[in-house]
C-alpha cells in the first residue's frame, strides 16, 4: 500500500528539517525537538497502521478465495451421480478433497502474508 511508505519517506525529511532548523538558529533545540519527534512517532504509526490494513484486507481476501473454491467443490460433489459416489471409495474422496482444500488455503495464506516465516503443514 502506497500510503504506507509514503509516511515512511516522511520520517527522513522531518529529520532534515529539524537539523536545518536547529543549524540555523531560528528556534531552540526543545522547541524544534518535541514537534519532531512527535512527527515521527505519528508516521511511524501510520505507516504501521497502513501496514497491518494491508494484511487483513489481504487475509480476508485470501479466505474469501479459499471459501469460495470450497462451495464450488462441495457444489460439484453434489451434482455427481449416485453411481459415480457407489464407485468411488469414501475415504478417498475425502481425502483428497481435504488435501487439496488445506493446500488451497496454505498457499493464499502465504500469499496473503508475504512472510518466509509462515508454514502450513498439509
Amino acid at each position: 500500500m502506497a500510503v504506507g511508505t509514503v509516511f515512511l519517506f516522511l520520517v527522513p525529511y522531518i529529520l532534515k528539517l529539524t537539523l536545518d532548523a536547529i543549524a540555523a538558529g531560528d528556534a531552540s533545540f526543545w522547541e524544534v525537538l518535541l514537534p519532531a519527534a512527535a512527527g515521527i512517532v505519528t508516521f511511524n504509526a501510520l505507516h504501521g497502521l497502513f501496514t497491518y490494513l494491508r494484511g487483513r484486507w489481504a487475509a480476508q481476501a485470501s479466505e474469501g478465495i479459499v471459501r469460495q473454491l470450497r462451495h464450488q467443490l462441495y457444489a460439484h460433489l453434489e451434482r455427481l451421480p449416485c453411481a459415480y459416489h457407489d464407485k468411488a471409495d469414501t475415504g478417498d474422496l475425502v481425502r483428497v478433497v481435504l488435501r487439496t482444500w488445506k493446500r488451497c488455503a496454505c498457499f493464499f495464506r502465504r500469499r496473503s502474508s508475504r512472510s518466509p516465516a509462515s508454514r502450513c503443514s498439509y
